[in-house]
C-alpha cells in the first residue's frame, strides 16, 4: 500500500507510473489504474504543448498573411477609405475560410463548402450553379483557394457577372487522374469580361495562390465573363470521392 501511495504521489508531479507486482492484489489493481492514468495525463499533456506550438505558428501565420494583404491592398487604393472598405472586406474572406478550419480542428474544409462561404459572403449562392465530387482540402489550400474565390468574387460584383440582375456563376471542379483536382469558375450572362489594370485581386488568381499550391491557373476573358482554371495538386487534396455534389 506504501507502494501504491508513492504512485499515486508520482503521478499528481506528471512523472510515469509502472504497474507494480506484489503478493496483494488490490495493490497491484490500484497502482495498474495509476499507471494507466500517468499515461493518459502525459499524453495529453504533450498533445497541449503540441497545440500551444501550433496555435503559435498559425498566429505567426496569420499576421504575416494579414500584414502582406494590408499593404497589397493600401498599394492599391487611392484614399484611406477605399483602403478601409477593401481590406476590411478581404478580413471578412479571411475569416470565412478560418471558421471553416475551426470546424474541422484545422485539418482542413471540404471544397463545397468553402465555395458556399464565400459566395454566402456576397449574397449570390442564389445565382451560382455549384458542382462537383466531395474533395476534402488540406489548410494551405483552404486558405489559398479562399483568397481567390474572395478576389473573383468580389471583380464579379464589382464589374463581372453579379453587377447584373441577370448575371449568374458556374463553380465546378472535378478530380484529375494524379489525385489532383481542377477547379473551374467561370461567369455567365454577364457584361462582356475586359482585361483592365493588374491590381492584387488579379495578383492572388494568377500568381500568388498557384504559386504557394504549386499549382497552374488560367484566366480567359471572355464576351461573358471571366473564366479562371486552377488546378490544385493532389499533396494538398487529403481525401476525396467521386460521389457527386450537384446544387
Amino acid at each position: 500500500m506504501d507502494l501504491a501511495t508513492r504512485a499515486a504521489a508520482s503521478v499528481g508531479r506528471g512523472e510515469d507510473v509502472h504497474a507494480a507486482r506484489t503478493s496483494l492484489r488490490e495493490a497491484n489493481v490500484l497502482t495498474e489504474t495509476l499507471s494507466k492514468a500517468s499515461k493518459d495525463l502525459n499524453e495529453r499533456a504533450r498533445h497541449a504543448d503540441f497545440l500551444m506550438r501550433e496555435l503559435a505558428h498559425r498566429a505567426k501565420n496569420q499576421l504575416a498573411v494579414v500584414k502582406g494583404m494590408a499593404l497589397q491592398t493600401a498599394r492599391q487604393s487611392a484614399t484611406v477609405d477605399d483602403f478601409i472598405g477593401q481590406f476590411d472586406r478581404r478580413i471578412q474572406g479571411l475569416a470565412q475560410s478560418q471558421d471553416l478550419l475551426l470546424r474541422q480542428n484545422w485539418r482542413g474544409a471540404w471544397m463545397n463548402e468553402l465555395v458556399h462561404a464565400h459566395l454566402e459572403t456576397f449574397g449570390a449562392e442564389a445565382r451560382a450553379q455549384i458542382s462537383g465530387p466531395a474533395a476534402f482540402l488540406d489548410t494551405s489550400a483552404v486558405q489559398n483557394v479562399g483568397f481567390a474565390l474572395h478576389e473573383l468574387a468580389t471583380n464579379a460584383s464589382k464589374y463581372g457577372a453579379l453587377s447584373t440582375d441577370r448575371g449568374r456563376i458556374v463553380v465546378a471542379w472535378s478530380l484529375l487522374a494524379d489525385g489532383g483536382v481542377r477547379l473551374e469558375w467561370s461567369e455567365h450572362d454577364g457584361p462582356p469580361s475586359e482585361r483592365q489594370r493588374e491590381g492584387f485581386g488579379h495578383r492572388v488568381i494568377t500568381e500568388l495562390v498557384p504559386r504557394a499550391l504549386n499549382g497552374v491557373s488560367k484566366l480567359d476573358f471572355t464576351p461573358h465573363g471571366i473564366h479562371w482554371e486552377l488546378t490544385i495538386p493532389a499533396a494538398h487534396i487529403v481525401r476525396n470521392s467521386g460521389k457527386p455534389i450537384q446544387e
